[in-house]
């Protein structure tokens, strides 16, 4: 007599049905994700095509920018089996990249005030400022992901699908604050310890003066609306 192949129990039936919700939501997370690398992209692009300077930073800005497109685009990553292992050990790194950074940032936060004044100081030293800079959203949705799975929770590919592309919009953010020149450099620490800093204002943001009418304008202006008609 033929043996009956058992049917899936109604809770195996559920959980796979659970399962395959959060694989759903997790794969529109990733395109919600994909889009916002595009825009970051296009902005990128756009402070590029505006930049007066075109030096080592410029090229250095389009080489990495290329090269990080497509293992974000294609969701590039370990097998299956190094999963695990290869997900810690980029948390470790993160964990302690975003730590040292963001204690860098907070020891040169007093005196870059003393040097540009509290207004200036807080474009470099902000609390966003420092969340960007220091990668801090890859590492907060990695060890979120972690997390979920090491419980073997359903809702681990909802964290899972997104992960590249969560990697990709954390470097693009920090790579478009270098284009913009809103990112700290070796310069801007270095005239931190000199004492004294140059602000340049950027030209994408800059508006052209020679449209801008000179205060010798208006008094001119002034004194014609004042001076008394003559009547001939």
């Amino acid at each position: 007599m033929a043996s009956k192949c058992p049917l899936d129990a109604p809770g195996d039936i559920s959980a796979n049905l659970q399962a395959e919700r959060f694989s759903y939501f997790g794969s529109h997370l990733a395109t919600l994700a994909y889009g916002a690398m595009v825009m970051l992209y296009v902005q990128l692009a756009g402070v590029l095509i505006a930049r007066p300077k075109r030096g080592i930073t410029f090229w250095a800005v389009v080489a990495y920018s290329v090269i990080i497109f497509p293992p974000a685009t294609l969701a590039i990553g370990p097998p299956d089996y190094m999963s695990v292992t290869y997900h810690s050990l980029t948390l470790a790194f993160n964990i302690y990249a975003t730590l040292m950074i963001s204690l860098r940032l907070r020891m040169l936060r007093p005196r870059l005030e003393e040097v540009a004044g509290k207004l200036h100081a807080s474009f470099y030293t902000s609390t966003i400022t420092t969340f960007v800079e220091s990668g801090g959203f890859f590492t907060i949705w990695i060890m979120a992901y972690l997390i979920v799975r090491s419980q073997s929770s359903l809702n681990q590919n909802l964290l899972f699908f997104p992960l590249p592309l969560i990697q990709g919009v954390t470097r693009m953010l920090i790579v478009l604050r270098v284009a913009q020149d809103r990112a700290w450099s070796r310069d801007l620490v270095k005239s931190i310890h000199r004492g004294t800093l140059d602000w340049q204002v950027a030209t994408t943001q800059s508006i052209p003066l020679h449209d801008v009418p000179s205060i010798s304008d208006f008094s001119h202006d002034h004194d014609m609306a004042n001076k008394p008609s003559q009547k001939f």
